[in-house]
Order: C-alpha cells, then sequence, then structure tokens
C-alpha cells in the first residue's frame, strides 16, 4: 500500500514541476529596442569599461593581483620545516614542503568565500600540487567563511612538491569563478 502511495507522490511532484516548467516557458512581449542617444552610447561604452575583469597577467612575488570579487598578494615563498615522520615520508618521496604566504582581500559587494582547497602550485611541466596540511609555516591560511567587502585574510599555504620541480607558479580560482567569469589569478614563485 505504501509502495502504490509513493509512487503517486513521485507522479504528482513530475506532474508539478512540468507543469512549473511549461508555465515559464510562455513567449515574453518584445518591447520595441530603445533608440540609443549619446548620452545612453557614452554611459553604456563606460560601463563596459570600467567592469574589472581578470587578465592572464603572470604576477611575481610581492605583486597583488585583481579579479572581479577579491586581490590576492603574494609576499614571500620558502620551504617550511615538518614533523619527523613527514621528514621521513618526503625524504622518501624526494619531496618538501614548499610554503607561500598570500593575503586575499574582498572587493566584491556580495560575499567572498577565500578557501586553500581553491590554490595550486604548477611546475613547468604542467604538474599541479594541491595544499598541504604537513608544512609548519606559520601563521598558517586558515579560510574563516565568507568575506565581506574589505575584510581580508593572511596566512601560508603549503604544497608538497617535488624538490627537482621547476618553474613554479601559484595559481588561485575561486569556486564563484565556475559559475561566473573566470578569476584566476597566477604568479610566478621564482623557483
Amino acid at each position: 500500500m505504501t509502495v502504490r502511495r509513493d509512487t503517486w507522490a513521485v507522479a504528482g511532484c513530475a506532474l508539478l514541476v512540468g507543469a512549473t516548467l511549461l508555465a515559464c516557458k510562455k513567449k515574453k512581449e518584445e518591447a520595441p529596442p530603445p533608440v540609443a542617444t549619446a548620452a545612453t552610447t557614452t554611459a553604456a561604452t563606460a560601463a563596459t569599461t570600467a567592469a574589472p575583469t581578470t587578465s592572464t597577467k603572470l604576477h611575481n612575488v610581492g605583486d597583488t593581483g585583481t579579479a572581479v570579487d577579491y586581490k590576492l598578494t603574494v609576499h614571500n615563498v620558502k620551504e617550511c620545516k615538518s614533523s619527523y615522520y613527514t621528514k621521513r615520508k618526503l625524504k622518501k618521496n624526494n619531496t618538501m614542503l614548499l610554503g607561500v604566504e598570500v593575503t586575499m582581500e574582498s572587493i566584491s559587494d556580495k560575499n567572498f568565500y577565500a578557501s586553500q582547497s581553491n590554490a595550486k602550485v604548477i611546475d613547468s611541466e604542467g604538474h599541479t600540487f594541491k595544499y598541504s596540511f604537513y608544512g609548519k609555516c606559520e601563521p598558517r591560511f586558515r579560510s574563516s567563511g565568507a568575506l565581506n567587502k574589505g575584510e581580508k585574510v593572511k596566512g601560508w599555504m603549503t604544497f608538497e612538491v617535488p624538490t627537482k620541480a621547476t618553474g613554479l607558479k601559484f595559481a588561485y580560482q575561486p569556486l564563484s569563478s565556475f559559475r561566473g567569469p573566470k578569476q584566476i589569478l597566477k604568479f610566478d614563485l621564482g623557483r
């Protein structure tokens, strides 16, 4: 008896969703196109040129990169210390803990979520290395939830990287970049 009731409930929900989608498909009345005047053309041009875009520029350590929703500064790069157990693991795998000191600032009116999980290091061969929790560079970068406009977070992000890796680049792409405009910032780490 419950199987039949569940089947009817599912069918009813599907019918409700289908009706809602069909109702949204109604054609809207088309408004006549606006007549372009010098004032509206100038305002539209100013609006398109003032919109911030993410450049493909490769920044250096010490520079500040600006995207649509955030600013990112890479202050310093160094090898981080590790615990005894981690030292053995790193030596066995010929890797090191590379620390990148960053500051992120929200410049958007909406909340910006700064997270080390959106950062990576890329070597000259295209291999990527994600954030590692093993490093002891302090203070660690700690994402503290949403940042309001003007709020900042600063700290060290650590990556487990092969000791022989060269041409290292730091890249950050926030989750909001997957739904909207690309907001990837890249920095040459000089290593």
